[in-house]
């Protein structure tokens, strides 16, 4: 999904097949969409020793399995993704999405991953709340006390200049434009670590092809092993995106104990920042006037962000471990298999 249909890669020549299901970007075509809509229908339908039938990011192709699982009389979880893609209020815009919400008021509990999302099936369904389940995406904790996370980051602290890493695709959704230009214009004493692929934005892929300031370091995609370095690294999370749905890299930078600064998407950012900003800082306009103004304080040191980060680390070992999300979704399929929801 989302990816180039032809690239050249490491020395390799990638041929991804499936001209006439997918279109140029990698992207499934109207063709691909409803041969995958009809063909995981006819799945769900000649396999039906099932208890529960669990959708994540449901969208108009899962009509047909939503309608075959009502027939069966099977209880759905419906885990919701993304802002603007298939939390209600999208659904809501069309005949189809309304009629899915229809299908989904009564056998179903709803997983939502954030506040926003939470907010828009109150306003958009008429899910009862006793159905909705806010729990988050889950982060793998490796440091399990903020103590022995703080001494393995000492240990990588260069002591030089101030660092900020940005994780995530290159491209203006995820607000990439505004971090260059902010660089570009502002001559911070600070780098700026940019890891991820290139989108699909020419003019984001222009500004990383031609830079020539050696305090921004693209080091594109890296393996898992290499993303914890960075992250154990820097000194704070940077994150400007435009829209998410639950943003993991902000997850599993409040778990390595990076402070983070990222813009206010209402219900999705504050919901892990808090609505104080009490586990990071929340940047209300995302423009480079706003960034501008938060980064030049964070850099004079009028801002200590050391609190907010334990903080941080401590909601998301609460919230978002495997344990705590582990213990959310027991709770949750076993209440739905148990009881006759109406």
């Amino acid at each position: 999904k989302g990816l180039k249909r032809r690239e050249e890669k490491d020395g390799y020549r990638i041929i991804r097949i499936g001209n006439g299901f997918f279109n140029d970007t990698g992207y499934l075509s109207a063709f691909g969409k409803l041969d995958f809509s009809i063909a995981a229908a006819l799945y769900n339908l000649t396999h039906r020793n099932y208890d529960l039938l669990k959708f994540i990011g449901v969208g108009k192709v899962a009509l047909f399995s939503i309608l075959v699982a009502k027939i069966l009389g099977k209880p759905i979880v419906n885990k919701t993704t993304a802002v603007g893609d298939d939390d209600p209020r999208k659904l809501s815009e069309s005949f189809i999405g309304r009629f899915i919400i229809r299908l989904f008021n009564k056998n179903t509990f709803h997983w939502v991953i954030s506040k926003e999302i939470y907010n828009h099936s109150i306003t958009y369904t008429n899910w009862k709340k006793e159905h909705l389940f806010l729990i988050t995406n889950v982060v793998k904790i490796e440091f399990n006390t903020f103590k022995k996370l703080i001494n393995q980051r000492n240990e990588y602290s260069e002591k030089k200049k101030k660092s900020f890493l940005f994780i995530g695709v290159l491209d203006k959704r995820k607000g990439v434009d505004i971090l260059v230009k902010l660089w570009n214009e502002l001559k911070y004493d600070a780098t700026l670590t940019l890891c991820g692929p290139l989108g699909f934005d020419l003019e984001v892929n222009e500004q990383i092809k031609n830079n020539k300031d050696e305090r921004i370091k693209i080091l594109g995609e890296l393996s898992r092993s290499e993303i914890q370095l960075e992250y154990l690294k820097a000194d704070y999370f940077i994150f400007p995106s435009n829209r998410e749905g639950l943003p993991n890299v902000v997850l599993e930078s409040m778990s390595y104990g990076l402070p983070v600064i990222a813009n206010n998407m209402k219900g999705v950012t504050d919901f892990l920042i808090g609505e104080n900003n009490e586990r990071g800082v929340l940047v209300n306009q995302n423009n480079v006037i706003s960034w501008k103004a938060t980064i030049t304080e964070i850099l004079k040191e009028e801002k200590d962000l050391k609190d907010e980060a334990c903080m941080a680390y401590n909601w998301v070992v609460e919230n978002s471990s495997y344990e705590s999300v582990g213990k959310q979704m027991e709770r949750m399929y076993i209440n739905l298999i148990e009881n006759e929801i109406k």
